[in-house]
């Protein structure tokens, strides 16, 4: 039982100071939700896109300014609902043949 109240102990403590950071330094590169996530199912499948959209989304703010960032957004939030599209007419299309064809948003 003792180990159990260490262990919280110590993970508030991370949290507590990971939060601190974020608001203390605008340029606090870690989240206290990634400490908390990091374990979870989805996190361990989509580890690689979360990274792949934090390096753009950082290499967009260096070397293009907040207006790059801002004209880039579209274009991603395109890719976004472009995918739930795709993945919604397959649905459909997996309706309409009793689950012949089958389609997923998520890994499995």
């Amino acid at each position: 039982m003792p180990a159990e109240w260490g262990h919280f102990a110590v993970g508030t403590a991370l949290v507590g100071v990971l939060m601190v950071g974020r608001v203390m330094f605008v340029s606090w590169p870690l989240h206290p939700l990634g400490l908390v996530l990091m374990d979870s199912g989805p996190l361990k499948a989509f580890w690689f896109s979360i990274f792949i959209g934090w390096a753009v989304k950082w290499l967009l703010l260096k070397y293009g300014g907040a207006g790059a960032f801002r004209r880039a957004r579209p274009f991603f939030i395109g890719l976004l609902m472009g995918e739930v599209l795709a993945g919604g007419v397959w649905m459909f299309i997996g309706l309409a043949t009793n689950g012949a064809v089958r389609y997923g948003f998520f890994p499995g």
